[in-house]
């Protein structure tokens, strides 16, 4: 990672050792080793040590890492995100199909058929739910964000997370509306 040569370096523009260092941010020799080699990164309190200690911002010393940072949405779970995302609107559409021809036409077979595929969509949203909070992406801003690779600034974030509850209310009504016209279609 970038920190760890960035602390190299800094370490030696002023001619300290590892230890050195160590005994300012207050942490083992082996821990500064590990930060310069990027087996571990340091918590945000020896960051701000070290920011401190050499006289740069905070911004300045994790900048590189903070890219790479954003670039941790891992490209598979995007891939499962559209996979699934596709995979349960299939399976609610094959659902609504089999209870319309179950009403006129197979009977409780295909009543069967349809509660199954409609269970396996519940499944397949569950593990869309699990990505979403992995990632803490909730609303459509921040979902579309993710799906293209990409995380939102601090800023929109924190606006994002002020609109979650009016989207979840919005979600309720709308996904009850849905249900409501899906029963007056197939049972009228």
């Amino acid at each position: 990672m970038y920190l760890g040569s960035r602390l190299q370096r800094l370490r030696a523009q002023y001619n300290w050792s590892q230890q050195e260092l160590a005994d300012q941010v207050y942490v083992t020799r082996q821990t500064i080793s590990n930060w310069e080699t990027g087996k571990n990164y340091p918590d945000l309190q020896s960051l701000l040590l070290l920011s401190k200690i050499f006289a740069i911002s905070l911004d300045d010393l994790v900048k590189g890492d903070l890219e790479i940072m954003r670039e941790t949405i891992k490209r598979s779970d995007i891939h499962s995100m559209y996979v699934y995302t596709y995979l349960m609107i299939g399976l609610i559409m094959a659902a609504i199909i089999a209870f319309g021809l179950a009403i006129h036409r197979f009977g409780w077979p295909g009543y069967l058929l349809a509660i199954v595929l409609y269970f396996l969509s519940l499944v397949v949203a569950i593990r869309i739910e699990k990505i979403k909070k992995q990632y803490d992406v909730q609303t459509y801003r921040e979902i579309s964000a993710f799906m293209e690779g990409k995380r939102l600034n601090e800023i929109e974030t924190i606006r994002e997370s002020g609109k979650r509850g009016y989207q979840n209310i919005f979600k309720v009504v709308a996904g009850a509306l849905i249900g409501i016209l899906i029963c007056l279609v197939l049972f009228h």
